[in-house]
């Protein structure tokens, strides 16, 4: 419906800074993807990247990345496009798609900070 009242739904987002820099540092994700964005606030960490690297080489950084800083990683499932994970550490979660494209891999993440 075009002549749709978002009011309430603009209200319910959560703006956040692009700084790279106020990611927590227990999240993993490439230091020098080709392409990059964030939204950080104080309730939620979402990232997106586009990384020079396979699906398989992606999903390794992360699965042993994320384990080296306390995260256990507690759901995996295969899609059409890619794979989505699951992480929990304590009281935060943490949830990823990757997906191929053009030989890279794309990167979704959002997560407590």
């Amino acid at each position: 419906q075009p002549d749709a009242d978002l009011s309430e739904q603009k209200k319910a987002r959560q703006g956040g800074a692009n700084d790279k820099a106020l990611l927590p540092p227990d999240l993993v994700l490439y230091a020098h993807p080709s392409l990059e964005a964030y939204n950080i606030s104080a309730t939620q960490v979402t990232a997106y990247q586009r990384a020079t690297r396979t699906l398989d080489e992606a999903y390794a950084h992360l699965v042993d990345g994320m384990a080296a800083q306390g995260w256990e990683l507690v759901s995996e499932m295969e899609t059409a496009e890619g794979l989505q994970l699951g992480w929990r550490k304590g009281e935060r979660t943490c949830q990823v798609e990757l997906v191929a494209v053009d030989g890279q891999t794309e990167l979704w993440l959002r997560a407590t900070p």
